[in-house]
């Protein structure tokens, strides 16, 4: 399927994937060899590209919240040449780490940068993210976790924010008790307003062949808009 909508040729031309650091490497008679992080990258990048303009915007500035090992900065920096700034931050200092030496191995660092998580406050200037980025960690953060850190995102005057949930329909955190809340007020206090919502796999009868409903969704923000005050009951 992704094959198919691939007009920009990634899936083995400017994207390959060569099985480094245990990963599952799928061969398949017609195609190049593929992961599943590979493919959930590609696919996050036409999305954005389709509602952001990502491989057409000039001098693009990146922040990944949660990002892991380095997977999807890995990704957009080979891909869109275009992306000139790209953050990585995680609050697992462990990821941290092997971010940086991964990021480091494929040789990203002289766009990418991993923020430690006692640097967050100094080390990005307000103003220069044009987009955020968190991809299935804020469903495993408490609501608390999630506002600090949409609150750093307003007082940065990020523009816009994608985040993929785990919940295939909505956006909640995950309490210490396993109990959940919605979020959708909390971004929402801080001025991010949904813009779109889309099937992470367009194609309804892949959809339900693989099981898998998950979604993108992708807000927006005006610069100038001033933070919110957290409530009390926040």
């Amino acid at each position: 399927d992704l094959a198919a909508l691939d007009t920009r040729r990634l899936l083995g031309k400017t994207l390959g994937e060569d099985g480094a650091f245990g990963c599952f490497v799928f061969r398949h008679h017609e195609l190049p060899a593929a992961s599943r992080d590979l493919l959930d990258s590609i696919n996050e990048l036409y999305f954005l590209d389709r509602h952001w303009n990502l491989f057409g915007r000039a001098n693009a500035r990146v922040l990944d919240i949660g990002a892991g090992y380095g997977r999807l900065a890995h990704r957009m920096l080979a891909a869109a040449p275009n992306v000139t700034r790209y953050w990585c931050i995680d609050a697992i200092p462990r990821s941290s780490f092997l971010c940086e030496w991964y990021l480091n191995y494929r040789g990203c660092l002289d766009r990418a940068t991993v923020v430690p998580l006692d640097e967050m406050e100094t080390a990005i200037p307000r103003g220069q993210v044009d987009l955020a980025l968190n991809i299935h960690s804020f469903s495993e953060m408490s609501y608390a976790a999630i506002e600090a850190w949409i609150a750093w995102l307003a007082r940065l005057e990020v523009p816009a924010l994608l985040i993929i949930p785990n919940d295939p329909h909505k956006l909640q955190s995950l309490e210490t008790d396993g109990s959940k809340r919605d979020i959708d007020g909390l971004l929402g206090q801080y001025g991010y307003k949904l813009k779109v919502r889309e099937s992470t796999i367009r194609n309804a009868d892949l959809r339900e062949l693989m099981g898998i409903d998950e979604h993108f969704f992708l807000f927006g923000r005006e610069r100038s808009r001033s933070p919110a005050r957290p409530t009390r009951a926040s």
